[in-house]
């Protein structure tokens, strides 16, 4: 029974053999494959082990220079060449600390250089050793499999050679990454204060850096930090710019504390301060010298005071600047002086004293006030008042930026305030408050505000710029009173405008002028587009009591023009222009501006003059309007007041005088003088247009116009004058009839002793003789354009002989011929 059992096991297994197959061929290969690439992993880890067993336990690897030129040649850009006399580099096992590892570079002559060339460093001698390795202490923001630097070595460069061409760098239009690799923290938390600075030197013989094609700056210095007394010199020997001469030399002292690298690594250590001492001067072109002294002490990366003290040579107005401040974080507060002025101009000082400026760059604000006696403003003495205090100002002035924006947008909301008393003479307030913003669209601006300004004495203030070019010209300048004016500011990017209220209240003896402004001065925009200024303004005249020089009728007063109004050579603009230009000048916008002039009563006006009796009378309603379509821009009408005059040797009564000013252009008069003799009362009516008025005469009882003259000339009618006066009476009316004798003709022969008139009217030409008393008379004559006028003075010296002298003008050329004689006249 068990016999047949094994055989059936025999038989079974029999079968199995035979039923049994070969694994596949891809099997096999993918096994033989596991098998070698487990043998090369293996292989590999034993290896990468070996060299790291052998790197941190090997006591120094050294690469010379022939390995590497070759590593340089293999892996470095082909922009990018590196050359070197000497190259040694070296890795040295730090004692007592097994993953740990000291890094030497010892090189000569070795410069790098891009192919643009943007930059080109050369260096005669470079010596950097530095410590880094794995684990200990690793920086939060670090990987534990990144090696950290342990310890940097005092750092020798000798003779360096540094050239930057700014214009040959490409374009970095890419936007910046977030997240990146942040080379300044990492210089701050990592290398800074791991850095042994005693020993190190950093020699720059030529350092130079291109900015554009046309500028480049030169400089060189030797920073050299002294061992034992914690100072770092930095020598600055020169700076040297194509654009011009320029000269600079600076030295730098840096006191660092004992603990200087855990105070930058902590980034807020107060007590122990680091200390920076700067002084320096740069010479310019024509001997400019500025000399500059500064100190700080920095506690911390964001926490620092400074004192900074320029001062500038042979500088037109600048003398002097100072600054201290200090910075907490994101605040600052500061305080800055400065001297400004020049004896040979209008300025003579500007003084600036501890004015305050503060910042803070996380709320965003900052600003600059200079409160109470903190400016001095002193002008030259110009005037005939010579005391210093008067020409002396103090004004206060607040600059705040209450919002400040960087964004997409770049904008800025801000107020300002100025405020002016100087000895209470004069004042001035000003308040704005606005906005500024730079858009895609453009500028984008408002302002809105009020000012205030105060003439307090007037009289005073003519003295300060009285025999000045600024002088207040008579009979203002003897005004004493006060001057006022307001004004409200609002004005945008589209528009906008100033209203304002002004007021004079001025008196003497015998003059007044009170006169209130109101008005409107702004942008508005024009039918073509853009914006075009537009005054429209009125000026009501409540009291204007002026005294007129004195006339001499017989001596006519010779009137100077103000130097201040430069004569016009009217050739120069007698150029022909292009229709292009024409067609330019037609289509600016033009500006409008429209000022209306009108009295408060009829006689707010009341001008004193030695022709008249008494005070004459005005009352104006005038409106000048560029904007009108009308052929004048003028219109309204001046009234001249009842006013009694002596005209003819009598008194007389200026009734009515109404000049009317049309918008048509067609100004007309219309005036009235009446005069009463014993036996008649004699009317003189000015009608029609200004230019070409009519004279006109009524008398009561009636007479005929020859008759009115030879009463008004002579005080009797033609039946009694001889032959003499008698011509005068028919020249004069001959003359008035044919338009020849205006209106201030003849007043002229009303008003003086007329001895005869002589008109001939051919020519046109008209002749008055005037008696001067002694025997002498004056001789005056007008006529045409081609007849001219002329003066002549006659004086008898005795019976026979008479001393003339003529002054004749021609008309048509211009040419003045004089003459004098003595004539020789008997009768027989």
């Amino acid at each position: 029974m068990s016999t047949v059992i094994r055989g059936a096991s025999v038989l079974r297994s029999g079968r199995n053999s035979k039923m049994a197959k070969p694994r596949p061929l891809w099997w096999r290969i993918l096994k033989g494959a596991l098998k070698v690439t487990a043998a090369l992993i293996l292989a590999l880890v034993l290896f990468v082990g070996c060299l790291i067993f052998g790197f941190f336990n090997t006591k120094e690897i050294r690469v010379p220079s022939s390995t590497a030129r070759s590593l340089i040649a293999r892996f470095v850009p082909a922009n990018i060449g590196i050359t070197f006399d000497d190259f040694d580099l070296s890795l040295v096992k730090v004692d007592g600390n097994t993953w740990a590892k000291r890094i030497v570079i010892d090189t000569k002559n070795f410069c790098v250089k891009y192919e643009a060339p943007a930059v080109d460093v050369c260096l005669d001698d470079l010596h950097l050793a530095a410590s880094f390795g794995w684990g200990g202490e690793i920086p939060a923001e670090q990987s534990k499999y990144i090696p950290h630097i342990i310890r940097i070595e005092p750092l020798r460069i000798l003779g360096a050679d540094i050239a930057i061409d700014l214009t040959a760098f490409p374009e970095d239009n890419e936007p910046k990454k977030e997240g990146g690799f942040d080379f300044l923290s990492f210089a701050r938390n990592e290398i800074l204060p791991k850095w042994d600075v005693e020993g190190s030197r950093v020699q720059v013989r030529n350092f130079r850096i291109r900015t554009a094609p046309d500028a480049s700056y030169t400089a060189k210095f030797d920073l050299q930090p002294g061992d034992g007394d914690n100072k770092i010199e930095a020598l600055l020997h020169e700076v040297r710019s194509v654009e011009g001469p320029l000269e600079v030399h600076a030295s730098v002292v840096v006191q660092r504390p004992a603990s200087w690298g855990a105070d930058l690594k902590d980034k807020n250590v107060s007590a122990n301060a680091w200390k920076i001492f700067a002084d320096g001067d740069v010479t310019i072109a024509k001997g400019q010298t500025i000399t500059l002294k500064a100190d700080s002490n920095i506690t911390g990366f964001n926490k620092l005071d400074f004192r900074i003290q320029t001062f500038f040579k042979n500088f037109s107005m600048l003398k002097e600047v100072r600054a201290e401040g200090d910075l907490d974080q994101a605040a600052f507060e500061g305080k800055v002086s400065a001297a400004l002025g020049s004896e040979k101009s209008e300025l003579r000082t500007l003084d600036f004293v501890n004015c305050g400026i503060t910042a803070n760059l996380d709320a965003k604000t900052g600003g600059v006030k200079c409160g109470p006696q903190a400016v001095r403003l002193q002008i030259r003495e110009l005037g005939a008042l010579r005391r210093p205090d008067l020409y002396v100002l103090a004004p206060e002035f607040d600059l705040q930026i209450t919002k400040l924006s960087f964004d997409e947008t770049k904008s800025a909301d801000y107020k300002f305030s100025l405020f002016l008393d100087h000895l209470g003479l004069v004042r001035l307030g000003v308040q704005l408050g606005g906005s500024v913003a730079s858009t895609e669209q453009g500028v984008k601006y408002s302002v809105k505000g009020r000012a205030d300004a105060v003439i307090a004495d007037f009289l005073k203030a003519a003295g300060l710029v009285r025999r000045t070019p600024y002088s207040i010209p008579a009979p203002l300048n003897t005004l004493d009173g006060a001057v006022s004016l307001k004004a409200d500011v609002d004005f945008n990017e589209n528009g906008g405008g100033i209203n304002y209220v002004a007021s004079t209240r001025l008196d003497s003896e015998f003059q007044a002028v009170h006169l209130d402004v109101n008005g409107r001065t702004g942008l508005v925009s024009a039918s073509g587009g853009g914006l075009v200024p537009e005054t429209d303004a009125t000026l009501s005249i409540l009291k204007l009591y002026l005294s007129a020089p004195r006339f001499d009728l017989r001596s006519p007063p010779a009137f100077k023009p103000d130097g201040r109004f430069g004569k016009i050579d009217a050739s120069k603009f007698n150029q022909k222009i292009s229709k292009a230009e024409e067609a330019l000048v037609a289509a600016k916008p033009k500006s409008k501006f429209k000022l209306r002039i009108v009295t408060a009563s009829p006689e707010a006006i009341r001008i004193a003059t030695n022709l008249t009796k008494a005070s004459v009378p005005i009352s104006v309603d005038v409106v000048f309007d560029t904007a009108s379509k009308a052929p004048s821009p003028v219109s309204g009408h001046a009234i001249v007041g009842r006013t009694p005059v002596e005209l003819f040797k009598r008194n007389a009564n200026l009734e009515r005088l109404r000049f009317d000013l049309l918008p048509n252009g067609d100004n007309r008069l219309d005036g009235r003088v009446a005069i009463r003799y014993l036996d008649y009362a004699i009317t003189i009516l000015v009608l029609g247009q200004a230019s070409d008025p009519q004279i006109r005469f009524e008398s009561d009882p009636p007479l005929e116009d020859n008759q009115i003259i030879s009463v008004l000339l002579f005080g009797k009618p033609p039946s009694e004058l001889d032959d003499s006066d008698q011509s005068t009476v028919g020249n004069t009316k001959a003359a008035i009839a044919d338009a020849v004798l205006g209106l201030s003709s003849l007043y002229l022969l009303a008003s003086t002793p007329v001895e005869s008139v002589g008109y001939d009217p051919n020519s046109g030409r008209v002749t008055a003789r005037v008696g001067l008393g002694g025997g002498a008379s004056l001789e005056l004559g007008a006529g045409n354009q081609e007849t001219g006028q002329g003066v002549g003075f006659r004086k008898r010296l005795s019976r026979e002989f008479i001393f003339r002298s003529d002054v004749e003008t021609v008309g048509t050329t211009g040419e003045r011929t004089v003459s004098a004689l003595i004539e020789w006249v008997r009768r027989f």
